[in-house]
């Protein structure tokens, strides 16, 4: 890798290729760095030849390549590297416009030549009295790059060259070609701290099969922990399966339950309701003895949505203002938003604070308003959008039935 000083080592290198181009056909013309607008009028022993940095861009293959150089804790694990191509203007300013396009004719065969620059001719640049007195490029480590720099001739329309010109103020056109030039890598001066070598290797190769979610049944599901819910698709059985519900609730499958197409599952007693993402994860051992399950392959995202199971009520006679009690499962968490249905009628539910009662809450009282017109309604929880069923009218049952009347 380059440090800071590999550009204007580059343009350097390049300018030594120049004036060694100009002494082979026996030109006296002085070899410059300069910008287009700083060239004055030719005349008849000004001959100039001028090579020019009109731009610096990234390499975006190079740097797309590089790793991320910090972890999450901002800790530093390699060198930040840059990876740059540069840009020239190869100008010629002559009295007389044959000689001009001799002296370019000659400098593009050389850098033609020269096409990728050797590493002596690095060394031979930087270890020359003309540049090693220069505190600015002694010491530059451009020939230990690994990357060799390739010169392109890089072929211009007439409009770029129109509009490059156009921004050297105040200053007329001269016969010009440009040139391209890849790839600088930098490499930052940070130092890092490096990590601790494996000590142990272990590999374990596993097909490549991503297990397929197509449809869940049933798709709402009244909380109740003796029953099953069934995930179908292709690609589910693994030695070790897993279900994950909204990333935080984990679910181990028994293999008993567990098949290519099919797996089962229960919930959990402490399962919230609400519509609940659903992933299935395939582990592994290393070996045997391994404690530690590794994730091998994920599957995509479905979902189901759990109801609450709202119990029998206590008291289905009720007057404005009285208060209704209502008992169910699971309990509401408290980052939970809950809401009370009668008939058409949503009254909202404001939590307790987690330090004025134990979470989870498997009981809630709201009080009968005014504005609910006297009658006999159903009454239904919403947890997280997902409402508690009605029951089951052919039977005779209206535990979720109350009748509201005026106060007398």
């Amino acid at each position: 890798m380059s440090d800071y000083r590999a550009i204007a080592t580059v343009t350097a290198v390049i300018r030594d290729i120049l004036v060694e181009s100009q002494e082979n056909i026996g030109s006296n013309a002085a070899v410059k760095t300069s910008s287009p607008s700083d060239l004055k009028e030719p005349s008849n022993d000004s001959d100039v030849l001028n090579l020019f940095l009109y731009q610096v861009t990234s390499n975006n293959v190079c740097n797309s390549l590089d790793l991320p150089t910090r972890n999450q804790n901002g800790k530093l694990l390699t060198k930040p590297k840059l990876a740059l191509d540069l840009h020239y203007l190869l100008t010629t300013a002559s009295k007389n416009e044959l000689k001009a396009q001799l002296m370019l004719s000659s400098a593009m065969m050389a850098l033609h030549e020269n096409a990728i620059i050797p590493k002596n001719k690095i060394e031979i640049t930087l270890s020359s009295s003309e540049y090693n007195d220069e505190t600015f490029l002694a010491g530059s480590n451009l020939s230990s790059q690994i990357e060799s720099l390739k010169i392109n001739l890089h072929s211009m329309t007439t409009e770029e060259l129109t509009k490059l010109w156009s921004s050297f103020f105040q200053t007329g056109y001269r016969l010009s070609v440009a040139y391209h030039v890849s790839v600088i890598l930098l490499e930052s001066n940070l130092e890092f701290t490096p990590s601790i070598p494996v000590s142990k290797r272990q590999l374990h190769v596993i097909s490549l099969k991503q297990p397929i979610i197509e449809k869940i049944e049933p798709q709402i599901m009244t909380y109740d922990p003796t029953k099953k819910i069934v995930i179908k698709g292709h690609n589910l059985y693994s030695d070790k399966v897993v279900v994950r519900l909204n990333d935080n609730e984990i679910i181990n499958i028994d293999n008993s339950e567990l098949s290519e197409h099919q797996l089962r599952f229960s919930i959990t007693e402490d399962t919230l309701a609400g519509v609940k993402q659903v992933q299935v994860l395939q582990n592994f051992l290393f070996n045997p003895n391994d404690t530690k399950e590794h994730l091998a392959h994920t599957s995509n995202i479905a979902a189901f949505v759990l109801t609450p199971n709202l119990k029998p009520l206590t008291k289905t006679q009720l007057q404005h203002g009285e208060e209704l009690k209502l008992d169910f499962e699971p309990g509401i968490a408290p980052h939970q938003k809950a809401h009370v249905l009668i008939g058409n009628y949503t009254l909202n539910v404001n939590l307790p604070p987690t330090n004025l009662t134990t979470y989870p809450l498997k009981s809630l009282t709201v009080k009968i308003p005014n504005t609910i017109l006297a009658g006999t309604y159903p009454v239904r929880l919403r947890i997280n959008n997902a409402d508690s069923p009605l029951k089951n009218n052919n039977n005779n049952d209206d535990d979720n039935i109350i009748t509201i009347t005026n106060n007398s």
